[in-house]
């Protein structure tokens, strides 16, 4: 059945109004199947629409079932029991001279105690490892949402693999989802107030650079006290 390009763009808030979502301009933790299913915006390419909530960035966690590694990124089968998704991940540049720089180092200073060297070299290798993983390892992703060959996939912006024995932080994780979805993601937004108030605005006979100025302020007012009082509930539950 096809879908009329003008009543998906009817379900959809006007673009300026999306600042005025938390959700947006916060990293989602969504289920991957969400992800897979969420319908990309006809107003801006790159923005998807999970219910009425539009956003682009998301969190993930999952086990990492496949990997395929080239020149400059791996790429990583994510899998949260839901669904797998592709995760992009980009290779960091330093590590390509790690190997250069640590046989130019002293080896007197091996026999001083302390070596803030041999110390910085530690913690890049544990870095190294974190950003490198295995089929069955635990990978955490930050990232954008994109839409490749008709797939859908996450170009990471951040990532590390989750050191996890005792299975504490699924566990956690598992629990905190149906609440998140509960309480934020299952919210509507005020859809029928903010399109009374631009239509106000609109049919105003002054609604000229004046009233755009008004309306664009009126905003972004509401959206910063949104965000300030987004903010310090969830530093409270924190």
């Amino acid at each position: 059945m096809a879908v009329n390009p003008a009543d998906a763009d009817a379900d959809e808030l006007p673009s300026v109004l999306w600042g005025l979502d938390p959700v947006f301009s916060a990293y989602s933790r969504l289920y991957i199947t969400d992800i897979l299913q969420m319908k990309e915006s006809r107003q801006v390419p790159g923005v998807y629409f999970y219910k009425t909530h539009p956003l682009f960035q998301v969190d993930v966690l999952g086990t990492v079932v496949y990997k395929r590694e080239r020149e400059d990124f791996y790429c990583y089968g994510v899998d949260d029991s839901t669904g797998v998704i592709n995760c992009l991940c980009w290779k960091n540049e330093k590590w390509n001279d790690q190997g250069e720089s640590t046989k130019c180092r002293d080896s007197s200073g091996s026999s001083r105690g302390f070596n803030i060297e041999d110390e910085l070299k530690r913690l890049k290798q544990a870095e190294r490892k974190s950003t490198v993983l295995e089929i069955g390892d635990l990978l955490r992703v930050r990232g954008t949402v994109k839409t490749s060959r008709d797939a859908r996939e996450i170009r990471a912006i951040s990532f590390y693999k989750v050191n996890d024995p005792l299975m504490a932080v699924q566990i956690s994780r598992m629990l905190e989802m149906p609440q998140l979805y509960r309480k934020k993601h299952f919210l509507n937004l005020q859809k029928k107030s903010s399109w009374l108030y631009l239509d106000k605005v609109q049919r105003t006979p002054s609604c000229t650079r004046q009233g755009s100025y008004w309306m664009i302020k009126s905003v972004l007012t509401i959206t910063s006290e949104k965000k300030c009082r987004f903010v310090i509930i969830s530093q409270l539950r924190i």
